[in-house]
């Protein structure tokens, strides 16, 4: 007969792999990244040609276009957030920023269990994902580089498709930073 567990376990159960599986967990720890940007609130035009991205304070690139070889993908949402609740339905165009990244930032054992992704705009807004979300899915809730062109809020933007609120979208990507915790 098969009994309970006798200790907590902590199940990321959307993981291609088991890295952020944690036996008996004793504590949480809420983490801040330690980077500064210039806020804007309210810029006109909201727009960056291009996004750096950043590994630990070295720049290691910069996406000015789309790259190529990498499909498109829509997925349609449901969008709720940013104080102003629901905002309609909505279909989101991108590669997946697993893809775009695959290159720069290895997705590797100790950056899946300890890294993380700072996603700045040009006004300062930003966003945190941890590298797992981005790289380790099964379910196909990918986070999308979407390219938005000239218009007020482009060039680049990210939406993460797990996310029931809009929070974490991105809009002129101004930089991708690469971080891992200590």
């Amino acid at each position: 007969m098969n009994s309970l567990p006798t200790v907590g376990r902590v199940v990321a159960a959307n993981d291609l792999v088991s890295e952020r599986n944690l036996d008996d967990p004793a504590r949480i720890t809420v983490l801040s990244p330690l980077l500064s940007f210039a806020v804007e609130k309210g810029k006109s035009p909201l727009f960056s040609a291009s996004a750096r991205i950043v590994d630990h304070d070295r720049e290691v690139g910069k996406i000015s276009r789309l790259p190529e070889g990498i499909p498109l993908l829509t997925l349609p949402s449901i969008f709720y957030g940013r104080g102003k609740g629901f905002h309609g339905i909505a279909y989101f165009e991108g590669a997946p920023l697993r893809r775009v990244l695959k290159e720069i930032y290895p997705a590797d054992t100790p950056n899946l269990k300890r890294g993380y992704l700072v996603l700045a705009g040009d006004d300062g807004y930003r966003a945190v994902c941890s590298a797992s979300e981005v790289f380790n899915r099964n379910d196909n809730g990918e986070f999308l580089f979407c390219d938005r062109g000239e218009k007020d809020g482009g060039r680049f933007s990210v939406y993460p498709g797990p996310d029931f609120f809009s929070d974490r979208a991105v809009k002129a990507l101004k930089e991708i930073h690469f971080l891992t915790v200590e």
